[in-house]
C-alpha cells in the first residue's frame, strides 16, 4: 500500500486548518479572489467539489463507481486532480458511444491520484500520469504562459480554469476531452497514433489504416504496429518488392488474435513466450496462421491498449515467409 508522507498523515481536523490557511496566504490571496476559490472545508471532498459545479453534471455521471466512491472519501489518505470537462464537450464527444464501459473508459483517462495544482506546472513539464485508465498526459505552459494539454493523438487542450480546490484534491477545467483510444474504432486509433510523432509509427499507421481491415470486437486481438525503424531495416530493405506487392496482406499478417485468452492477462502480465495467436491473414484455402509471441517479444515494444485490443508498437516487421 502506497502512503502519503509523514506531513500528509496527519488528523483531518489539522489537514483542514492547514488548506484553510493556504487559501490566505499572500501568494493565494490574488488567486483566490480571480478565480473564486471556496475554502476546503466546504467541500470535504474532490466529488462534492465537482457536484458543486452545474456545468460538469455530465462528465461526474460518467464516472464510474469505483471512482466515484474514491473521489468521495474525506479521510482519503490519495490526493486526486480531475480534468473535468463542461457539458456541452462531454455530451457531444459522448454522444457515439454507446458503451457504459467504454464511456467510463474515457471518464477514468481524465483522474489521477496525485495532485498537481497550476503552480506546479512549468513551461519544461512533460507528461504526468498516470491517469486512472494507466494512460499520461502532456501538460506544459506555453510562451504566453498559458498552460496546455497535448493527449495522445497530439491534440492540444487549453486549460479554462484552474485550481478548483477540495479536501481531497484539485480540479482543473479543460476546453476539450482527453483523447482515448478506449473510445475509438480501429481506424481511428490507427489515425491518432499517426499523429503522435512521439510514437514513431507514421508509415505503418497510415498503411495500415487505408487498408480498411475489421478486426472485428473483443479484448483478445493483438495489433503489432511496426515503427519507422523497422522500414530501414536490412529485413525490409532485402524483401522490399514483396512486401510493396500487396501491403494489406502484410498488415493482415500483424492482426492477431489470442487463443485462450482466458489464461492470459495481456494488459497486465503481458504474454509468455509460447503463447499463440491467429493471425488476421486468410490463405488461399481458408486456412488461418499461427504465430508466437517469441516472435514479437513484447519487452522490445511499448504496450498501448485500446478498446478493440493491445496495440504492441515493435521494432520489426513480422517475417512474411510464414505466408504463402
Amino acid at each position: 500500500m502506497r502512503h502519503k508522507t509523514n506531513s500528509h498523515l496527519e488528523s483531518s481536523s489539522s489537514k483542514e486548518k492547514r488548506k484553510t490557511k493556504e487559501h490566505i496566504t499572500p501568494r493565494n490571496e490574488d488567486r483566490h479572489e480571480k478565480n473564486a476559490l471556496p475554502p476546503t472545508y466546504k467541500y470535504p471532498t474532490i466529488l462534492k467539489r465537482l457536484i458543486a459545479e452545474p456545468d460538469l453534471s455530465s462528465f461526474v455521471q460518467s464516472l464510474p463507481q469505483d471512482i466515484k466512491r474514491k473521489l468521495d472519501e474525506p479521510d482519503s489518505i490519495e490526493w486526486y486532480t480531475v480534468f473535468a470537462v463542461p457539458n456541452n464537450i462531454w455530451n457531444r464527444i459522448t454522444s457515439g458511444i454507446v458503451s457504459t464501459e467504454i464511456k467510463e473508459a474515457l471518464a477514468r483517462q481524465h483522474v489521477m491520484n496525485k495532485m498537481l495544482c497550476s503552480d506546479a506546472i512549468v513551461k519544461n513539464t512533460k507528461r504526468v500520469g498516470p491517469t486512472l485508465a494507466e494512460t499520461y498526459i502532456g501538460i506544459e505552459r506555453n510562451s504566453n504562459g498559458n498552460l496546455i494539454m497535448n493527449d495522445i493523438c497530439n491534440k492540444q487542450i487549453p486549460i479554462q480554469r484552474t485550481d478548483l480546490m477540495s479536501g481531497t484534491g484539485v480540479i482543473h477545467i479543460i476546453e476539450n476531452s482527453i483523447s482515448s483510444l478506449e473510445s475509438m474504432k480501429l481506424n481511428e486509433a490507427l489515425e491518432c497514433l499517426e499523429n503522435n510523432p512521439s510514437f514513431n509509427v507514421k508509415q505503418a499507421a497510415s498503411e495500415m489504416r487505408k487498408c480498411q481491415i475489421d478486426l472485428g470486437g473483443g479484448r483478445d486481438n493483438v495489433i503489432l504496429l511496426s515503427n519507422d525503424g523497422a522500414f530501414q531495416s536490412k529485413f525490409y530493405k532485402e524483401n522490399i518488392r514483396q512486401l510493396q506487392l500487396d501491403k494489406c496482406k502484410l498488415y493482415s499478417h500483424h492482426l492477431l488474435k489470442i487463443k485462450n485468452p482466458q489464461n492470459v492477462d495481456v494488459y497486465k502480465t503481458g504474454f509468455n513466450q509460447e503463447q499463440e495467436f491467429t493471425t488476421q491473414y486468410t490463405a488461399s484455402d481458408d486456412s488461418k496462421y499461427s504465430v508466437y509471441s517469441r516472435y514479437i517479444k513484447t519487452r522490445h515494444g511499448t504496450k498501448v491498449s485500446q478498446s478493440y485490443g493491445l496495440f504492441v508498437i515493435y521494432n520489426k516487421i513480422l517475417p512474411m515467409y510464414m505466408i504463402s
